[in-house]
């Protein structure tokens, strides 16, 4: 395990390499990570041919150069998928969210972000990063700094740290340029569009931050009517893949962000309306109404104007069943459902101290986990082969 050699001087070593304008170490792999991602590759190539889509996915990175063992060695995860793109070619990679930590002053937090987005930069194809709710550093905020504005990390903060090295991809909101929601056209098969689920606006009251993003989902009109618009748009002949960091309102009944998400209703309206060819009308509802124990059991319309979404949309003339799935993150464990005729896909977190998978080991396969996806256009398949901890996954669309 020579890897491990130099973990605990990474941060220092980042920032003096920083300071020298060199960036990050070199990224050398180990024999056994040479021949897990060769593993890999035997596997996707069964799947691949002249219509399919080949791309790399990450998720849930909590990337802290001076936090835990998994928190350092997360950005060498980044830097596998990396070196796998550049090694075995990828069309793009995505990583689905919570890039870095956010539980620490914001100058140190910033310095994962820039790390993190190094360690994508160490490949040679197109990248793009959803926005988690670690991301912005509101966590801290709220637990460790009495909700002070000034700890968070917001958009106009990370636009040059962050969305500005990968907004030659993702094509964002001309109205919004700061906020990291977008598409991106793969291919002449294959749209993606990312959308922002904490989209939450930066209002300060003295020197209090009003919201803090950290603990609920959002979306917001602004975005909700580029979602449209954008769907409008897609040719006809092309199919869509949507990432969001968190799952959408009422897709599983145990994640709070969703279940208590700003106009997620709205949104998973949209998508169906999009899949199958119809019209939707819809306002986004706000916190849902609680029973004697605190459960969620009706939704109630939004009342914070900030919040307040209102939609019509119709569909009618464009092709049905164009949505390949919707993927997320944060719940750190991998499952999927149909629901509506759409599919949801969730994945494993890369930090291997996390998640629904125990046991996962340093220098171990499991340690790590992120997926290569194999789309095939026209037999309508996306299989999933997994790098590290869990298993490979093959859906039909």
């Amino acid at each position: 395990m020579g890897f491990l050699s130099g973990l605990q001087k990474l941060h220092t070593n980042y920032l003096k390499n920083k300071e020298l304008g060199n960036g990050l170490d070199p990224f050398n792999p180990s024999n056994d990570e040479k021949n897990w991602m060769q593993s890999v590759n035997d596997k996707v190539k069964q799947y691949q041919n002249s219509n399919t889509t080949t791309f790399g996915m990450i998720t849930d990175t909590h990337i802290d150069l001076n936090g835990t063992q998994a928190t350092k060695r997360a950005l060498r995860h980044v830097q596998a998928i990396s070196y796998y793109a550049d090694t075995y070619g990828l069309d793009f990679i995505l990583n689905n969210g919570d890039l870095e930590d956010g539980n620490k002053p914001k100058a140190d937090s910033i310095v994962d972000v820039q790390a993190g987005i190094e360690a994508h930069q160490l490949t040679k194809v197109p990248f793009i990063v959803t926005q988690g709710n670690h991301d912005d550093n509101s966590g801290y905020s709220r637990d460790q700094d009495n909700r002070s504005f000034a700890a968070i990390i917001n958009d106009q903060d990370a636009y040059p740290i962050r969305l500005s090295q990968y907004n030659q991809w993702l094509k964002t909101n001309p109205n919004d340029p700061t906020n990291p929601y977008g598409y991106y056209v793969a291919n002449d098969n294959l749209v993606v569009i990312v959308l922002n689920s904490y989209d939450v606006p930066y209002i300060s009251r003295g020197l209090t931050s009003v919201y803090i993003s950290h603990g609920r989902s959002e979306f917001r009109q602004a975005q909700v009517d580029w979602f449209i618009n954008t769907l409008q748009s897609v040719p006809n002949d092309k199919q869509v893949l949507i990432e969001s960091h968190s799952s959408l309102r009422g897709i599983w009944k145990d994640e709070n962000h969703a279940n208590f998400q700003h106009a997620g209703n709205v949104i998973v309206g949209i998508i169906e309306a999009f899949q199958q060819a119809t019209s939707y009308t819809g306002s986004g509802f706000g916190p849902n109404k609680k029973d004697v124990r605190g459960n969620p059991i009706a939704p109630l319309p939004e009342n914070d104007p900030n919040y307040k979404v209102k939609v019509s949309v119709d569909f009618s003339d464009k092709p049905s069943g164009r949505v390949i799935a919707v993927m997320s993150g944060h719940a750190h464990v991998d499952r999927d459902v149909k629901f509506n005729d759409v599919l949801y896909i969730e994945s494993l977190c890369s930090a291997y101290d996390r998640g629904a998978v125990h046991g996962r080991q340093i220098g171990q396969e499991n340690e790590d986990a992120w997926d290569v996806i194999t789309i095939d256009h026209s037999k309508r398949t996306m299989t999933m082969i997994r790098y590290g901890a869990g298993s490979d996954r093959l859906f039909n669309y």
